[in-house]
């Protein structure tokens, strides 16, 4: 199959994703970062993706966590099974996203579901189904989008 681009098309990948691999690159781009690919005069342009031109996701409190330990920022302790309501601000129009979490161990990936509201507030819906460490960032946030559109500081759970 031969697939011809003739208009100017924007691509964003990660650099961890399968199809970043078959991309061609005079200096090898670090693991982790997101990239934009613009397809110009039937050559691809590539730019490392700044943060800013992201939306902003925005977790203001999830309440219920165990208080007794003494987590780091974006650090939470969290019951196993227990299920918990996160809120937070993302300034885009009402409407329902599935939140990638990936277990640090396995690599193991859940979904859990997150509705953004009229205002730009959302609720995220968490229930973590096994004990160990559980993670969420930008990367995951975009995982699953045709392009990259959001921004968050990275998210851990630490699940009894």
């Amino acid at each position: 199959m031969k697939i011809i681009l003739n208009k100017e098309y924007r691509i964003v990948l990660s650099s961890n994703d399968p199809l970043f691999l078959d991309f061609d690159f005079d200096v090898e781009p670090p693991i982790g970062d997101l990239f934009e690919y613009l397809y110009i005069d039937n050559k691809f342009v590539h730019r490392p993706l700044e943060l800013e031109e992201l939306i902003p996701v925005v977790i203001l409190s999830i309440p219920n966590v165990e208080l007794d330990f003494h987590d780091a920022d974006n650090n939470y302790t969290v019951l196993d099974g227990v299920e918990y309501l996160a809120t937070g601000t993302c300034e885009i129009p009402a409407q329902l996203f599935r939140v990638p979490f990936v277990r640090t161990d396995t690599g193991r990936t859940i979904y859990m579901k997150a509705a953004v509201a009229e205002d730009g507030n959302f609720t995220l819906y968490l229930s973590f189904p096994t004990r160990g460490e559980w993670y969420t960032d930008t990367e995951q946030l975009n995982s699953g989008l045709s392009n990259a559109m959001f921004s968050i500081d990275k998210q851990v759970f630490k699940v009894m």
